[in-house]
């Protein structure tokens, strides 16, 4: 099963009556009731580990996903610099 298999089994698994689905990465969510998504956001990170990103787009919820304390390390980097 791939990521977003996954994320959508579960939110099904969590709340029957929310709409999901993903486009171009981003998870939509139509829900019926604004104020029960906080068990579904919950499932999503223990899933993940990722910070979501929620934002409101019209009258559905959009959710990214982003890696919490990413570093990044250069390969031209040394102990010294």
């Amino acid at each position: 099963m791939g990521f977003e298999s996954v994320i959508l089994n579960k939110i099904e698994k969590t709340d029957k009556s929310v709409v999901a689905y993903f486009e171009y990465g981003t998870l939509f969510l139509r829900p019926v009731c604004t104020y029960d998504l906080e068990p579904i956001f919950a499932a999503i990170k223990e899933l993940t580990f990722s910070r979501l990103i929620i934002s409101r787009v019209g009258d559905e919820i959009a959710v990214d996903f982003a890696l919490e304390n990413q570093e990044e390390y250069s390969p031209y980097a040394t102990a010294n610099s």
